[in-house]
């Protein structure tokens, strides 16, 4: 049977980082399996890698590169194989805007 994404947790980036999102998927890796993070604005990514759980569970993990504010909302994990589709329940990715580092700050006081 398809393996089901079970788990899918939200992640926070500042805006121009990656953020890498951890699927949990129920059932044995396959080859013939294609595992992606798909986005409600319609931003994708392929899994980048996995890593054994157990023997009937294992973590998918996915990278959106290069965030932007536009990347922020609901992304799910899906898993498709000529035998069906698996698809977990929304994650929310939250995309802050960039930080600027305080680059000196003097205080001048009249003499």
């Amino acid at each position: 049977s398809t393996p089901h994404p079970l788990h899918i947790k939200g992640v926070e980036v500042n805006a121009g980082q990656t953020a890498t999102f951890q699927c949990t998927v129920n059932g044995q890796p396959q080859s013939h399996l294609l595992l992606y993070l798909q986005g409600m604005g319609g931003r994708q990514a392929i899994a980048k890698e996995t890593k054994s759980v157990n023997p009937q569970r294992y973590v998918a993990s996915f990278d959106v590169k290069n965030t932007t504010k536009g990347d922020s909302g609901r992304y799910r994990c899906i898993a498709q194989s000529e035998r069906g589709v698996g698809v977990s329940s929304y994650a929310e990715l939250t995309v802050k805007r960039e930080s600027w580092p305080l680059i000196g700050c003097w205080m001048f006081s009249p003499v």
